[in-house]
């Protein structure tokens, strides 16, 4: 099926700059039957990089060898935001679940993929969207997010995170790993208060929705997957340091994968 791509604009104040979320929208064979989405925000920032960070971007006025601590600081307007983790990872899922769903059996419902803007900022760009889907009654029967899934070289690990009206989602993920033999290592967070991603401002409006992370927190070394040694802690996060080429990309695909299957499975006329 072909997908409608479309820009949802917004602004946090009057005066601020326009936003852009970017969603496409592949329609289903019933237009009564609601959607999901599929979702990753694209903004990046860089605001915890430490000295030694900006020194190997080149910042000449931070050298801590020299001690030279001038300009050690990371500013949004000068200094890159690579963003390869936090959250080029989870964009990496949607594009391809994009690409891999519109090839297979249209399903009875839409599905949404969603780009967010302004994540970084305080989730506005999934606030401005869901606030208009409550507002409009839009049927949304469940939100798939990925924030940060990549960066874990120990573990074919993925923590999914959701509040109690949204577990059957975590249940359907977790079987469709196991039917289908992907082979990840999924733990459950179940934590109503956990907002930290554009999970949460479905959950405020009612809606379904969980968020799919390598690690909730990813800096916290005492979190039990670090001390179980199936997670380390991300020193790249929110840095100039956060590359693309400290990504394990065998993880995002086989994150790609249950996404994938998690929803086209519901295309076979016999279940699976």
């Amino acid at each position: 099926p072909t997908a409608t791509v479309t820009l949802d604009t917004f602004r946090i104040t009057p005066d601020d700059s326009l936003m852009y979320n970017v969603v496409a929208e592949m329609p289903g064979t019933d237009p009564e039957a609601g959607s999901y989405i599929i979702c990753a925000h694209y903004d990046a920032i860089g605001s915890r990089s430490r000295s030694s960070h900006m020194a190997s971007i080149g910042e000449t006025d931070c050298d801590p060898d020299a001690g030279i601590y001038n300009d050690c600081s990371w500013r949004w307007q000068d200094h890159p935001a690579p963003g390869a983790d936090d959250n080029g990872s989870g964009v990496a899922v949607v594009l391809e679940a994009a690409r891999a769903l519109a090839q297979a059996p249209t399903p009875p419902w839409s599905i949404r993929f969603i780009a967010w803007s302004g994540e970084e900022l305080g989730l506005w760009g999934s606030k401005h969207y869901a606030e208009a889907a409550r507002q409009a009654d839009d049927h949304i029967l469940g939100v798939l997010n990925f924030d940060m899934i990549g960066f874990n070289d120990l573990a074919n690990r993925i923590e999914l995170v959701s509040n109690p009206a949204s577990q059957w989602l975590i249940d359907h993920l977790i079987a469709t790993n196991n039917r289908y033999d992907i082979g990840l290592q999924i733990d459950v967070l179940a934590d109503p208060f956990a907002g930290l991603s554009d999970h949460a401002p479905f959950w405020a409006r009612g809606y379904d929705a969980i968020l799919g992370i390598e690690n909730y927190l990813p800096t916290d070394s005492t979190h039990a997957s670090v001390l179980n040694g199936d997670y380390r802690v991300n020193s790249q996060y929110h840095t100039v340091a956060d590359l693309p080429d400290s990504i394990n990309w065998e993880l995002v695909a086989d994150i790609t994968r249950l996404t994938v299957a998690a929803l086209a499975q519901f295309s076979q006329e016999q279940g699976l």
